[in-house]
C-alpha cells in the first residue's frame, strides 16, 4: 500500500498538479507545432520533387493531404495524373517554353503580340504624321487646322 494520500491538499502538491496540467498543455502545445512543422516540410518537398520533374511546382496544392510524401508516392500519383495537368514545363528564367502550350494558348500569345505591334504601329504612324506638319510664320493657323485633324483622324486610338 503507498505511503502517500492522494487527497492531499497540502500547497506542494498543490503547485505539482498546477506545474503538471501547465507541462501537459506545452506538451500538446509542442506536438501540434511539431506536427504543422511536419506538413509544412512535407509540402515543400513534394514541391521540389514537381520542380525536379520539371513540371510547375504549383501543381503541389492539388497533392492529397493525407497521402503519403516519399519520392515514390509523389512520382506513382504524377503519373496516375499528368494528363490533368499535361507536360507544361517551366524554362529558364521563368518563361514557358511555348512547345509545351496547348493550341490555343499558343493562339493567345499570338493574339497578344498581334495587339501589341498593332498599337505600335498605331504610335509610329501618329508620330510621323506630327512630324510632317510643318509650321509655316505666315500662317500659323494652317499648321493648327493640320494638326486637329491629324489628332481628330487619330481620336479613337489616342483616347483609349
Amino acid at each position: 500500500m503507498a505511503d502517500w494520500d492522494e487527497n492531499d491538499d497540502s500547497a506542494g502538491i498543490k503547485e505539482l498538479r498546477k506545474a503538471f496540467k501547465e507541462l501537459s498543455k506545452q506538451r500538446k502545445e509542442d506536438a501540434a507545432l511539431i506536427e504543422e512543422l511536419k506538413a509544412e516540410r512535407a509540402r515543400a518537398s513534394i514541391t521540389d520533387l514537381f520542380a525536379s520533374r520539371g513540371m510547375d511546382p504549383r501543381i503541389a496544392k492539388f497533392y492529397p493531404k493525407d497521402a503519403k510524401t516519399d519520392e515514390t508516392s509523389v512520382e506513382q500519383w504524377i503519373d496516375e495524373n499528368k494528363e490533368l495537368f499535361g507536360d507544361r514545363r517551366i524554362g529558364q528564367q521563368g518563361d514557358v517554353n511555348e512547345s509545351t502550350l496547348t493550341e490555343s494558348e499558343q493562339r493567345g500569345y499570338q493574339t497578344q503580340r498581334d495587339i501589341a505591334a498593332y498599337d505600335a504601329a498605331i504610335q509610329m504612324d501618329l508620330k510621323s504624321r506630327l512630324d510632317k506638319i510643318q509650321y509655316d510664320p505666315n500662317n500659323p493657323d494652317g499648321a493648327a487646322k493640320e494638326l486637329m485633324n491629324t489628332l481628330k483622324e487619330f481620336e479613337g486610338y489616342v483616347n483609349q
